[in-house]
């Protein structure tokens, strides 16, 4: 996914880094960030004449037909002053740019059709404006918006700080949350494809138990969660491509059982053309999970040390 950003909304004003998009682009302020996929954020402002909530309900409406019509799309949202929309990337970066292009097009046109400017994401002022990196994260916010979520930040970092977490009983709600993600990679795995979103659920998964259990998720905890994580991409390509041999060897065969495919593994591991298929389809899920993570991990080790960074770009 290398040099997407150098490509994605190619006529906007841009500024660029290799995660991150932000501008302006046909007169609206506009972020593409590469967190859990590609995360597309939109800042708009209604005139004062217009019915937030109503305009809410069209935008759901033509969101949802978005998702319908471009698969990649698995989550949007409407807030009072921010239209989002995240995506997954397509597995060549040469589809995922166009992708990203078409999205971003169809969520302005809406806005233009609606009759929407842009301004601050917190508040919709569209006075003294500025791009900010938050925590890595782009956001266009006025100056009291800037200096007021600085506040905050620090309340939570104190916060944060006077609260450790449980770690064995941290790991026990790691474990069992990422089983649930590990359920989804071998569903999805079974018709024919390869998630990152499942390693992203893995990981999801493991970060809710832990919170749940250990009452709090420190930077120990995130670094429990990304190695369960790790380990459970490999436990559930492993059982998925175990799985999918023996309902392809049972179609032949009616007596085979799952406990004879698992005797027999060594054989079929010890073929070579068997052998580079299973390196193949575990290192490209480790790829796309990491396309997803990446940002997601650094968040988290921050969120959990209570530390945040915030400055004009």
């Amino acid at each position: 996914m290398a040099g997407i950003m150098d490509k994605v909304l190619a006529d906007g004003n841009m500024t660029r880094t290799p995660y991150i998009a932000c501008g302006m682009y046909k007169g609206y302020y506009v972020t593409v960030h590469m967190s859990q996929g590609f995360l597309i954020r939109i800042n708009y402002k209604l005139a004062d004449n217009m019915d937030l909530n109503s305009f809410k309900n069209r935008a759901y409406g033509v969101m949802n037909q978005l998702r319908v019509a471009e698969k990649k799309v698995t989550q949007t949202n409407v807030t009072d002053y921010v239209i989002e929309a995240r995506l997954m990337p397509a597995n060549l970066a040469k589809n995922t740019i166009p992708m990203i292009d078409s999205v971003t097009n169809h969520l302005i046109g809406f806005l233009q059709a609606e009759g929407a400017s842009t301004g601050c994401q917190l508040c919709g002022s569209e006075y003294d404006v500025g791009s900010y990196d938050v925590n890595g994260a782009p956001h266009f916010l006025c100056s009291t918006c800037a200096r007021q979520s600085m506040s905050q930040m620090e309340a939570e970092r104190q916060s944060k700080l006077s609260v450790e977490s449980n770690l064995p009983l941290g790991i026990i709600g790691a474990l069992i949350g990422s089983l649930l993600g590990a359920a989804l990679w071998v569903l999805i795995y079974q018709v024919g494809f390869i998630a990152g979103i499942a390693g992203i659920a893995i990981f999801g998964g493991a970060m809710k138990g832990y919170s749940i259990l250990g009452k709090n998720v420190d930077r120990k905890g995130v670094v429990i969660c990304v190695l369960i994580t790790i380990v459970m991409i490999f436990l559930a390509n492993e059982f998925s491509i175990r799985l999918a041999v023996y309902l392809a060897a049972k179609e032949q065969h009616a007596h085979m059982t799952f406990a004879e495919i698992n005797r027999k593994w060594s054989r079929f591991m010890s073929e070579d053309d068997f052998k580079w298929a299973y390196i193949k389809d575990l290192g490209m899920g480790y790829v796309l999970a990491a396309v997803g993570l990446i940002g997601t991990i650094k968040q988290s080790f921050r969120n959990a040390g209570g530390s945040y960074t915030m400055k004009r770009m």
